[in-house]
């Protein structure tokens, strides 16, 4: 048998094995993938995000520029005032799902104190996407040092600490930490760990969180903030939706907080008026109308 019919031979087995395997991959996924409890999704689903998961770029790079420079920030409100700036983060309540550019609570309260209004929320962020930035250098040559930085909480976030909550699993939502001698260190990628996630994604399966878990995360960013900006910059904390956790109410106003709970704020948040519809509790734009005037009075931003 000649050495050019050989290679051939072992090119088709190699090709043969490596068809194989990744079929017994994909229908490992699949056979063990539902969402919620009694569906299994369509196998094209999750053939789609099986590849999607495969091809994946888990590259700092990729993540650096996702989480720093995206295009997908809302845009800059007033940003050649010379008035002090307002720096927000938080999640798609945040950045306003579903709601044009004017609709925001960046433009409104932009419109309402004339000042520069970072925005750097984006969908399903959570805590751990405001420190990520906050420990880029690079997020300081965009962004100036503000008056106030406002994190809008709602309920879940704790749970996206552990768990990608994107169906098109943009590199950006990787963003973990582990405890480590009392400290936040970001923990590294791998192919497992990623398949874990896409894993409790798929499934529809959230890891057992509790919302005391955020508050490293909180004293990681304040410390950072008055490292790099100086103490005093106000670090405020909305919670959009009603904190009853005392323990880490108590632990963030000695940590030096500002915190407005919803009962607060002169909307309540399950009231669905102010929701997008009646089966997304996302704000409109008539809850940005209510609350933009409050916090401008509650803060004094117009002072």
């Amino acid at each position: 048998m000649s050495a050019k019919k050989i290679l051939f031979i072992f090119s088709i087995n190699l090709i043969a094995i490596f068809l194989i395997c990744i079929s017994m991959h994909f229908y490992i996924f699949y056979k063990d993938t539902t969402l919620g409890s009694d569906s299994k999704p369509e196998i094209s689903y999750v053939f789609q995000q099986y590849i999607s998961f495969l091809v994946r770029d888990i590259s700092e790079k990729d993540t650096y520029h996702n989480l720093i420079h995206s295009e997908e920030f809302r845009a800059v409100e007033n940003k050649d005032s010379k008035k002090k700036p307002i720096l927000i983060f938080g999640c798609s309540f945040a950045w306003g799902s579903d709601l044009e550019e004017n609709q925001t609570i960046s433009y409104k309260l932009g419109q309402a104190t004339k000042r520069p209004i970072y925005n750097r929320a984006r969908m399903g962020w959570s805590v751990q996407h405001m420190l990520y930035q906050l420990q880029q250098d690079e997020f300081y040559k965009i962004v100036p040092k503000p008056e106030y930085i406002i994190y809008i909480c709602i309920g879940g976030h704790e749970i996206r600490l552990n768990t990608p909550v994107s169906p098109t699993f943009p590199n950006c939502y990787y963003i973990f930490y582990k405890m480590k001698n009392d400290k936040l260190i970001q923990k590294k990628r791998t192919f497992y760990s990623d398949k874990f996630l896409f894993q409790h994604f798929i499934n529809n399966k959230y890891p057992k969180s509790n919302i005391t878990d955020m508050l490293p995360y909180f004293k990681e960013a304040k410390n950072i903030v008055e490292k790099k900006w100086g103490k005093d910059v106000k670090f405020v904390i909305l919670f959009y939706e009603r904190m009853e956790n005392e323990k880490l109410l108590s632990e963030l106003k000695k940590l030096g907080f500002i915190m407005i709970n919803e009962d607060e704020m002169p909307i309540k948040a399950d009231n669905v008026k102010y929701h997008l519809s009646e089966t997304d509790n996302h704000p409109n734009e008539k809850a940005w109308d209510e609350i933009v005037p409050f916090l401008v009075k509650r803060l004094k931003l117009n002072d």
